[in-house]
């Protein structure tokens, strides 16, 4: 017999498995020989530096990571081998531990960005990388920009967000972007990825001055993100993955896969001294789990509003399979930007 899922859930989002706790995780991949096994977890920046020197680039990452208020529950270091590839390293952590969700590591080099950006693009993980790259704010985005940033908008990445600092290689801003929104589950409190507030130095030209408004653009026009001062202090700007994608309706789509998951294997298996009835009062059942794993969705404000079908619902009493279980999902969305339309004319006497 073949190993099949219990469950399937596929979602389409128009406009490996992660457990409750999962979904709020980072991992951050390095390069090191601290300890033997691939993953290791830590609940606090003290543990951290039980392993790792302040710098070393997983440190670095755990600050930036831990440096936020409410903070992540757990933080897991990824180990790599040298020249080691990206798909790899990846696929042997998973191997190990895959419950995370948000991914980033301590190589940006374009060769390894890349990899790993298609490696995260079939499994169910965010990865969030920086580059320094001075083409990606003084270059016009174009079809045959070469800089990092360009490259991964070129190759339509759903699964990946990247972000421009002076500083990327040395201080892996993309940890403290991932830290600020990490600890909020969709199915608890929506947030958008565009505001936030982080400890990341603003973003600043080879002249050591500001963005200028056409370098900004450069950056917006690549679905990057950046840091920049604003009318109530410094706010990361942007909020899109690099296919241009919101961020958090990537992650919302994720959340809820699981979520109707999870419910549809409780109910399937918390039948002791029973069974899941075949036939419409089945069909009710698991249509009942679903609305109840996507009510939360629409307190926390991530879903206006869904709606489940159960015309098209048959059973296949051969594979005991009920098929054809649907819902609909309206996203909420949120204003992040505003146009005033105003017309100023003389005082009349």
């Amino acid at each position: 017999m073949s190993n099949k899922p219990i469950v399937t859930v596929n979602v389409t989002l128009q406009t490996a498995t992660v457990s409750r706790k999962g979904f709020g995780t980072p991992l951050f991949i390095s390069v090191h020989t601290d300890f033997a096994e691939r993953v290791r977890t830590y609940s606090s920046l003290e543990g951290v530096a039980e392993d790792f020197i302040s710098t070393d680039s997983a440190y670095i990452a755990a600050q930036a990571v831990f440096g936020n208020t409410p903070s992540v529950a757990a933080f897991k270091v990824g180990r790599r081998v040298a020249l080691e590839t990206a798909g790899d390293a990846l696929a042997a952590i998973l191997e190990e531990d895959e419950d995370f969700y948000f991914l980033a590591t301590d190589d940006h080099t374009n060769t390894f960005v890349l990899a790993m950006a298609a490696a995260a693009e079939a499994r169910t993980l965010l990865y969030f990388v920086s580059s320094e790259e001075e083409d990606a704010i003084t270059v016009v985005d174009s079809a045959g920009a070469t800089d990092l940033v360009s490259l991964l908008k070129q190759g339509n990445f759903e699964r990946t967000v990247s972000m421009w600092s002076q500083v990327a290689d040395t201080t892996f801003p993309e940890c403290a972007f991932i830290g600020v929104n990490a600890p909020y589950a969709p199915d608890e409190q929506a947030v958008v990825w565009s505001g936030t507030n982080i400890t990341v130095p603003i973003a600043k030209n080879a002249a050591g001055n500001s963005l200028t408004s056409t370098q900004a653009k450069n950056l917006f026009d690549r679905n990057c993100n950046y840091v920049t001062t604003t009318a109530v202090g410094i706010r990361q700007l942007g909020g899109k993955t690099a296919s241009g994608e919101w961020i958090d309706n990537v992650h919302t789509r994720d959340t809820i896969v699981a979520r109707v998951q999870e419910g549809q294997e409780a109910l399937i298996l918390n039948q002791a001294g029973g069974k899941l009835i075949g036939g419409k009062v089945g069909i009710a059942l698991s249509d009942a789990a679903i609305q109840a794993s996507l009510n939360p969705f629409v307190s926390a404000s991530s879903l206006s509003s869904f709606t489940t079908d159960t015309t098209a619902a048959t059973i296949d009493q051969n594979t005991r399979t009920l098929n054809n279980m649907k819902f609909a999902g309206v996203l909420a969305g949120s204003i992040i930007k505003v146009v005033i339309n105003a017309t100023l004319v003389n005082e009349t006497v």
